[in-house]
């Protein structure tokens, strides 16, 4: 018996060591909020790094267990810093507000972060094209939809979104000759439904909004636009016209290509998914690929216009407002095509080129 104990007492020791080393700290309000640099370049690369104290002294940013309890918040955004995070990097120019909460307590205090130098990596500002493929009958496919819904609207106002549905389902888009996204997203060794490509040059399956607002960050951050684009549209007797040309800032290979875009569409057949929104209904054929009509461009020279126009029929469910035109400028990147930059704007209507 006195083995046995003898075994015990220091078992026991080391369970009350492990159970005193796992107590974590309770944080003492008030808390105050700081930022280690109040200017940074609007680079996407050069980052402001926040910290908070409490009314102890203790830094608690720099306990990891604490850092899943705080949040830090840009107001003139509202979008959060993704969980854990407490660095703010900014791909456009301004002054910006954060805020933070330890355990949903909001910090005694604000601070200011100025980014600024924008124009120097990118002219024109950046859109990011987003192909999103879904089909009417798949299960997961709808948790894509919602992780779209979900992202901040700073990042939808930095992306246009095409729905491309699989065959099979009820708004599958055919170019012709093929089912496109049966087509595409193999090509981009994307597993399957639900999945997106990126700008033609990056594919995720990811569903979850806090990555894919990273995805979109960090495009513009990495693949700055090298060119803009100015384009407008009409409707009559059942025909779209479009009119486009892009300014380029470096020079370059470059192609124009359109789509049309539909919102509001009505579900059919044993559909799992929720919402009809941003569903390709018209697409021209370099979607992925450089056309004969492809031309170059010096630095700071614009295109000639590019016309296109398609038939658009309008079923007695929709109405003219419900579709939108898309125009995307395509750049030849060494053997790869990627899109470069793309707008979205509604059918007879324009936009002009957009400047940093």
């Amino acid at each position: 018996m006195k083995k046995i104990l003898s075994l015990l007492i220091p078992v026991a020791a080391i369970l009350s060591c492990t159970e005193d080393a796992a107590e974590v700290y309770v944080p003492k309000a008030p808390f105050t909020l700081s930022v280690d640099r109040q200017e940074i370049e609007s680079d996407g690369k050069q980052a402001a790094v926040f910290s908070i104290t409490d009314a102890e002294g203790v830094a608690l940013t720099e306990n990891s267990e604490l850092m899943s309890k705080i949040y830090f918040k840009n107001e003139a955004t509202g979008r959060r810093l993704t969980k854990r995070t407490k660095e703010f990097r900014s791909v456009e120019d301004g002054e910006f507000t954060f805020s933070a909460t330890v355990s949903g307590e909001a910090c005694a205090n604000t601070v200011k972060v100025v980014s600024s130098g924008r124009s120097k990596y990118e002219v024109f500002t950046k859109n990011v094209a987003v192909y999103r493929f879904t089909a009417t009958w798949c299960q997961n496919c709808p948790s894509m939809t919602q992780g779209l819904e979900k992202v901040s609207d700073w990042t939808k106002n930095r992306m246009v979104e095409l729905a491309l549905h699989g065959s099979g389902s009820t708004y599958a888009y055919s170019d012709g000759s093929k089912y496109v996204a049966d087509y595409l997203y193999p090509r981009f060794d994307a597993p399957g439904y639900p999945s997106c490509v990126y700008d033609l040059d990056y594919m995720s399956d990811t569903r979850t909004y806090s990555e894919i607002e990273a995805i979109i960050f960090d495009r513009i951050a990495d693949s700055p636009a090298t060119c803009g684009i100015k384009a407008s549209s009409s409707f009559s007797a059942g025909v779209v016209s479009v009119s486009a040309n892009i300014k380029s800032s470096t020079g370059g290979k470059y192609d124009i290509g359109f789509a049309i875009l539909r919102n509001d569409c009505v579900p059919g057949g044993s559909a799992y998914e929720k919402e009809y929104d941003n569903v390709v209904v018209a697409l021209s054929g370099n979607y992925e690929y450089m056309s004969a009509g492809a031309f170059d461009l010096q630095k700071d020279e614009e295109s000639a216009a590019s016309e296109s126009s398609v038939n658009l029929t309008i079923p007695s469910d929709a109405k003219i407002e419900d579709y939108s035109v898309v125009v995307y400028a395509l750049k030849q990147d060494g053997s790869d095509v990627d899109i470069d930059n793309i707008v979205r704007f509604p059918i007879g209507e324009s936009v002009e080129y957009i400047y940093n």
